[in-house]
């Protein structure tokens, strides 16, 4: 192969490489802001976005609530709710962080949900 040819291939690898690194980062950013937007989605129907709580005895009694919620889990699954939920991390973050595979973080993660809905049809009825 001669040594222009082997440029172009050169070139032409690389380009691919950086539209790869380009889509990655742009899916992740995407992804970035759908959490946050999950995030900020108000409570009640209706409301503002980003919109607290009528006022502030009420804003106190949702985070008590939802503080004996999640005390009814165990450590591992509160602190990967909290992380993941709550923070917006990745699980991929909350694993290298907890020193557990992504795999285990998404079970405990959808096992804990679970249980959380469990609670709350309990607390309706």
């Amino acid at each position: 192969m001669r040594p222009a040819d082997e440029a172009h291939d050169a070139g032409r690898r690389l380009l691919r490489y950086v539209r790869a690194v380009l889509r990655r980062l742009a899916a992740r950013e995407h992804l970035r802001r759908s959490r946050r937007e999950a995030r900020e989605l108000p409570l009640e129907a209706g409301a503002e976005p980003g919109a607290r709580a009528a006022n502030p005895e009420e804003e106190a009694l949702r985070a008590v609530f939802l503080d004996q919620l999640l005390a009814r889990l165990g450590a591992q699954e509160r602190r990967v709710v909290v992380a993941t939920v709550l923070e917006g991390r990745t699980e991929a973050e909350v694993a290298r962080e907890l020193g557990i595979s992504q795999q285990r973080v998404a079970a405990v993660r959808r096992r804990a949900l679970a249980k959380l809905r469990r609670f709350l049809e309990e607390a309706d009825s």
